[in-house]
C-alpha cells in the first residue's frame, strides 16, 4: 500500500470515529434534554396536585426558599405568603376553586435554567372556568430536581359573556346597611346602553353626611375583567378588581387619599337572597398602618 492510500485510510476511519461519537454524543444530549423537560413538566404537575390538596409542605418544597410570585396586577409576594394564603386564605370561599395548569411550551435556556409558559384556570362549579390567566415561570436545577425560581401570572384571558355585567344584577337598586355609629345609603342603576353599573353612595353619622362619592364598574377590554372606578368626595379614588368565587364577589381595592396615602383592601360581597347582601373588608390598609377587618349587613330599601 502506498503512503498516500495509507493517509487515506487513516483519514477514514478517523472520521468514522469523529462521526460515531459526535452522533453518541447527540443522542446523549438529546436525551438528556428530554429527561429535562419531563423533570420540569414533573414539577409543574406537582405544584398543581399540591395545590388542590391544601399541602403547604408539598408547595413549599417545589420552589427555592427564596421564590417569588407576581400577580396579573404587578404585586409580588414571597413564597412563604403564597403558601401562608393557601392553607389561612384571605377570600373565605366554603370551597376554594381548582386549579388547573396547562403548559404550552418549555424552554431550557441553560442547563440549569428553563422557561415554561402556559395557561391556569380557576374551575368553579360543574367544572367551568371561572377565571383564566398566562403564566411565565422560571425553574432552576438544584441537586438533580427541577424547581421553581419566579412565576409571574400574566394578563387574564376570559372570555366574557354577552354582557359581563349580567352576573352583577342582584346588585341594582336602592340599599342600606349600618357601619358603626352610621348609616351607608346607595343607589345602583344601569348606565345608559346597559354596559356600566353607576353607584352613589352616601355615609351619614347621627343623620349628617360624612362621606358620599360615585363607583363605576364596567368590563375592562385590556384586562379581560370587571373593574370598578370610585371618586369619593372627600378626593379620595381608585379602582378595583372583581372576581366571582362561587357565590362571592371578590373585589380587590387599590386607591390613593388626598393627602397621598395608599389604600388597600380586599372587599368581599356575597348575596344572601335578593333583599341581603353580606359585606366583609379585609386586609384593609391605609398607608403603613393595618386596620380591623369589618362586616357590614346590606338591606335593600323597599320601595314606598
Amino acid at each position: 500500500m502506498n503512503p498516500s492510500s495509507r493517509l487515506l485510510k487513516r483519514i477514514t476511519v478517523f472520521s468514522l470515529f469523529v462521526l460515531v461519537s459526535g452522533g453518541l454524543a447527540m443522542q446523549s444530549i438529546r436525551g438528556e434534554t428530554l429527561d429535562d423537560e419531563q423533570g420540569i413538566r414533573d414539577t409543574v404537575i406537582a405544584y398543581e396536585e399540591a395545590w388542590n390538596k391544601g399541602d403547604a409542605a408539598a408547595i413549599a418544597n417545589l420552589w427555592v426558599p427564596d421564590g417569588q410570585f407576581i400577580d396579573d396586577a404587578g404585586n409580588e409576594y414571597p413564597i412563604q405568603d403564597l403558601v401562608d394564603r393557601k392553607i389561612q386564605p384571605v377570600i373565605p370561599v366554603p370551597e376554594p376553586p381548582e386549579l388547573d395548569v396547562n403548559i404550552k411550551e418549555v424552554q431550557l435556556v441553560t442547563p440549569r435554567v428553563a422557561v415554561v409558559e402556559g395557561t391556569t384556570e380557576l374551575m368553579g362549579d360543574a367544572n367551568r372556568a371561572i377565571r383564566q390567566t398566562r403564566y411565565s415561570a422560571v425553574l432552576v436545577r438544584q441537586k438533580g430536581k427541577w424547581l421553581l425560581a419566579n412565576v409571574h401570572q400574566l394578563e387574564a384571558i376570559s372570555v366574557p359573556t354577552s354582557n359581563p355585567l349580567e352576573d352583577l344584577e342582584w346588585m341594582i337598586g336602592q340599599w342600606v346597611g349600618t357601619k358603626g355609629n352610621g348609616n351607608i345609603y346607595s343607589r345602583v342603576e344601569r348606565s345608559e346602553g346597559g354596559q356600566f353599573l353607576t353607584r352613589v353612595f352616601e355615609v351619614t353619622e347621627a343623620g349628617q353626611q360624612k362621606l358620599s362619592g360615585t363607583q363605576i364598574i364596567g368590563w375592562d377590554p385590556r384586562t379581560r375583567q370587571i373593574k370598578s372606578w370610585f371618586f369619593d368626595s372627600d378626593g379620595s379614588l381608585g379602582e378595583g378588581r372583581w372576581e366571582k368565587y362561587d357565590k362571592d364577589w371578590i373585589v380587590s381595592v387599590d386607591g390613593v387619599l388626598r393627602d397621598g396615602r395608599s389604600i388597600a383592601a380586599t372587599n368581599v360581597y356575597t348575596p344572601i337572597d335578593q333583599n341581603n347582601i353580606l359585606m366583609q373588608s379585609l386586609r384593609v390598609r391605609v398607608g403603613d398602618e393595618a386596620r380591623p377587618n369589618t362586616e357590614t349587613h346590606i338591606v335593600r330599601m323597599q320601595s314606598k
